[in-house]
């Protein structure tokens, strides 16, 4: 699992390198949090792909604006 640490300091190509041999050990492993793991990773292989092929651009900060604008609109009152 150390190998997991400079994923996301590595080029793209470096990148997706680790994470497809991330991918293949972990289902492998004995501990079955870290199976477990490895088969959730292999599910998001495109997701993480993309990571490296946008240079680490996410929309985390716009998801955080629509969950807090979403958690407002919850707590208004109803109009009758």
């Amino acid at each position: 699992l150390h190998d997991a640490l400079p994923i996301y300091q590595a080029t793209p190509t470096q990148g997706r390198r680790l994470v497809a041999c991330l991918i293949q050990r972990l289902p492998a492993c004995p501990i079955p949090e870290i199976a477990r793991l490895g088969r959730i990773l292999r599910k998001w292989k495109d997701a993480l792909d993309a990571y490296f092929d946008t240079g680490g651009a996410s929309n985390g900060s716009t998801e955080a604006i629509n969950g807090h604008y979403r958690a407002g609109q919850t707590n208004r009152q109803r109009l009758p």
